[in-house]
């Protein structure tokens, strides 16, 4: 298996399972996803 090119990033959540990250941690997922753009 290959993996993609490209910046990546991890991001795991303190509460929510898989699906309900956000709606558990929105502002840290919003902050999380605003660092990443700043990236690429």
């Amino acid at each position: 298996m290959q993996q993609k090119e490209g910046p990546k990033q991890l991001y795991i959540a303190k509460k929510g399972a898989h699906a309900q990250s956000y709606n558990e941690n929105p502002k840290e997922y919003e902050d999380q996803i605003d660092q990443f753009l700043k990236l690429v």
